[in-house]
């Protein structure tokens, strides 16, 4: 029989899945080593806390969001790319045939850093739903004059908010890969002891 339990919280960006596998607790950590360092560039560097006979490892991870703001002065019109970063905690837990792996902290890191090395402090966007309300759209303009000293702040807005909904929805497809990836390798790892 097989459980799984999946759960996404928009509000605070929390990802948890919890999953029944025939492996033992020893098992799972060794699949679970193993795929930290497949998949992010220096084991050594994200794991922050791990602990063997309690079942856990703690990694803080980064993902980079690349983006595209066309732009139009005058009658030019061009295109600036983006680079986001966010930061994420990511806790493996097992035990004897049981997993989980929970995402959470998922905070900006950097803020958006164009490709030819200009900078948009403090513009980068919130993690959170970013369906249009009146709150947000008072919070952005209020950003944006506050940023930009009042000039074409509504236009500006109006003209981000849907690369901003773009940038958080590629945020979500990257750290639920991360979920998906991690399920389906502990389903197809086999871990022996003599080979």
């Amino acid at each position: 029989m097989l459980l799984t339990l999946n759960s996404l919280a928009q509000s605070n960006f929390d990802w948890i899945k919890t999953d029944s596998i025939q492996k033992t607790k020893e098992q799972i950590y060794s699949s679970t080593k193993m795929f930290i360092a497949e998949t992010w560039k220096s084991s050594k560097d994200v794991i922050q806390n791990e602990d063997k006979d309690g079942g856990i490892i703690l990694i803080k991870g980064k993902t980079e969001i690349n983006w595209e703001q066309p732009m139009k002065t005058g009658m030019t019109k061009m295109t600036i790319f983006h680079d986001s970063w966010y930061s994420y905690n990511v806790t493996f837990r097992m035990k004897n045939s049981k997993y989980q792996i929970k995402i959470d902290n998922v905070t900006p890191d950097d803020d958006f850093q164009n490709s030819i090395g200009g900078s948009f402090t403090g513009l980068s966007p919130e993690v959170k739903d970013w369906t249009l309300s009146s709150q947000d759209s008072i919070t952005l303009v209020s950003q944006f004059k506050n940023k930009l000293g009042g000039k074409n702040a509504i236009k500006i807005m109006l003209d981000s908010y849907p690369l901003y909904q773009n940038v958080i929805r590629l945020l979500q497809t990257n750290l639920q890969k991360i979920v998906s990836d991690y399920s389906d390798y502990l389903k197809r790892s086999v871990v022996s002891t003599d080979f």
